[in-house]
């Protein structure tokens, strides 16, 4: 028999890794944007991330500080604080 209190515990535990990746792949994402996509205006920029923003607390600090450095030469006035 499987204990249920087990199985969930592993579940919750690939899904809540499964949002890290997903961050993670953002967050790469954002950082590929801003440097290589010049075509892409600041205010898409900006919504992408304050998408990000919402689960900043999934990154490690090394990623949130150089995304800071990149995204502190934007206009920021619709970005949100992380």
């Amino acid at each position: 028999m499987f204990d249920v209190t087990d199985v969930a515990k592993i579940i919750t535990r690939y899904s809540s890794e499964a949002d890290t990746m997903r961050t993670q792949s953002l967050a790469r994402q954002l950082h590929d944007h801003v440097i290589f996509h010049h075509k892409m205006t600041e205010p898409d920029l900006i919504a992408e991330a304050n998408i990000l923003a919402e689960k900043a607390h999934l990154l490690d600090a090394y990623t949130v500080t150089s995304l800071h450095e990149l995204l502190s030469g934007l206009s920021g006035e619709a970005l949100s604080p992380i």
